[in-house]
Parts: C-alpha cells; structure tokens; sequence
C-alpha cells in the first residue's frame, strides 16, 4: 500500500504540472531597466532590488487580479523596479513593487498581477 501525498509533495507535483510549465512559458526574455521612486526617502532601489531572473519568478508565481482588489486588499508602494519581458510570445513592459504588486503593460492593456509568496524577494539584504 503506498503512503499518501504530503503537502509538499502535491506542490511539488503540482510545480512540475503541464499548467505550471505552460504560465512559466508565458514570461520570456524577461529585462531589469530601471528602478523609480515618488518617495526616494522612504522607498529605494534596495527595497525592490530583483535580478532579471527573480524578476521573471515574481511574475510565475503570482496571479492575476482586478485593479479593484488591488485598491481593496493591497498597499500600494511608492516606488517600482521596471523592464521588458515578452508575454507570451510579445513585447511588453513591466513594473514590479515592493508591496507585491506587477503590471504588464502590452499594447495598451494592463495586467495586474499579486504575489502572496514573494516576501522572501524584496527582503533587504
């Protein structure tokens, strides 16, 4: 009789599932260009410091939201790191803060996007 799945065991699977596969391929030739501040003071470039690579996970790992839930549920922060990525197979912009929120911006639309896991990436180091 085999053991049940652990906890960690269904992420893993799940983690390793066509679906999850399939969204990280919508988040290609991801590119840091600069970092912005309303409040330089209070919000810096140390506080949404990600590499390129951090940059494309923060994305994988989030999920997509109104910009009414961000206004209701999320602080938003007053500064932002942002690039270009292709988004599932087109150029777009991004914008990722501190706060755990991103934006795509493609072709005049804007994607909201939340990360509840992300904490870890925006520690000061």
């Amino acid at each position: 009789m085999r053991a049940p799945w652990s906890a960690s065991a269904a992420i893993l699977a799940l983690l390793a599932s066509p679906i999850a596969a399939a969204r990280g391929s919508d988040f290609g030739e991801v590119y840091v260009q600069d970092f912005h501040s309303d409040e330089p003071e209070s919000c810096t470039n140390a506080d949404v410091s990600l590499s390129r690579a951090q940059a494309r996970q923060f994305f994988v790992r989030s999920r997509p939201v109104s910009s009414r839930a961000i206004h209701d549920h999320y602080d938003v922060a007053p500064c932002y790191l942002e690039g270009t990525m292709r988004f599932r197979g087109r150029l777009a912009d991004w914008k990722i803060q501190p706060s755990g929120i991103g934006l795509i911006i493609q072709g005049g639309r804007t994607r909201y996007y939340v990360c509840d896991s992300c904490d870890a990436m925006f520690e000061r180091k």
